[in-house]
């Protein structure tokens, strides 16, 4: 890279006004992105936290009548939300009662145990979000309902924000690139 003791006037002014402009672009790109990223989970987690209340108030009755084939049959509704990979429904004593895989899931994987119990509430990994809530009936906890969603929209999401935003960033210096040289 050129310093900007070497070369003439014109070519240190060009050389600062691309710095200047690709570092403002860079900082609003990323600043952008992050923010994105942000909304976009906050959006992800309460989809998934929508679902589960659904699914807990309606896996009352299968839970309090011990009958697992209707909870199974109300999981198997999450298939209208694609990135739900995982739908459980426990006992209060924390046995499995229902689940529902995602078709894709392959059947090796299958045996996979949340990590933890959770009492209510939700936590991101590095490729999931899981979430928890609590079945209730007439004010005791009966079961618990778990999700777990892969985030591959997120990042989809983000990848293509980041791609748009180095597009942006490319025809900014092209800008910058002929504005300066136009003033010279």
């Amino acid at each position: 890279m050129l310093s900007l003791r070497q070369g003439t006037i014109r070519r240190r002014l060009m050389m600062i006004a691309l710095v200047t402009s690709g570092a403002a672009v860079i900082l609003v790109g990323v600043a952008s992105m992050l923010y994105g990223y942000l909304v976009l989970r906050r959006v992800a987690v309460r989809r998934l936290e929508t679902a589960a209340a659904v699914i807990s108030a309606n896996a009352t009755a299968a839970l309090a009548f011990n009958y697992p084939p209707s909870a199974v049959e109300m999981l198997n509704a999450v298939r209208a939300e694609p990135s739900i990979t995982l739908a459980r429904v426990y006992r209060a004593d924390g046995t499995l009662f229902a689940e529902h895989w995602r078709a894709d899931v392959k059947p090796e994987s299958r045996s996979w145990e949340p990590p933890r119990m959770l009492q209510n509430g939700s936590y991101l990994t590095l490729r999931s979000l899981h979430v928890f809530r609590p079945i209730v009936l007439d004010d005791e906890r009966i079961g618990t309902v778990y999700l777990r969603a892969d985030l591959h929209e997120l990042y989809q999401l983000v990848t293509t924000g980041g791609a748009m935003i180095l597009a942006f960033l490319v025809c900014a210096l092209a800008a910058a690139v002929v504005v300066s040289a136009r003033l010279q």
